[in-house]
């Protein structure tokens, strides 16, 4: 009996620990998403390289932007790299 109640004391203990963590996963996840969701030709963004340009177009079919560094200089990035964007 006692090493039942221990066992379960060490998976509420687990649980109570993990809890936040997954939370906080999850509403990152969701954040990313609406974040990817949201960009439009124009928008000033940074890549999780902290690559920063203008996004030039959006392939969905691929996943892929085109960013614009410099006059002449497009880069093309998958979209789940964009780490943030501002409007322009």
């Amino acid at each position: 009996m006692n090493s039942t109640l221990l066992i379960i004391g060490y998976i509420a203990v687990m649980l109570v620990a993990f809890t936040p963590t997954i939370l906080s996963q999850r509403k990152r996840k969701k954040q990313q998403q609406e974040l990817i969701e949201g960009l439009a030709a124009g928008d000033l963004v940074t890549t999780i390289g902290g690559l920063q340009g203008t996004l030039v177009k959006i392939n969905d079919d691929l996943g892929t932007v085109e960013i614009q560094v410099d006059k002449g200089v497009k880069l093309t990035y998958l979209k789940s790299s964009i780490a943030s964007s501002k409007k322009k």
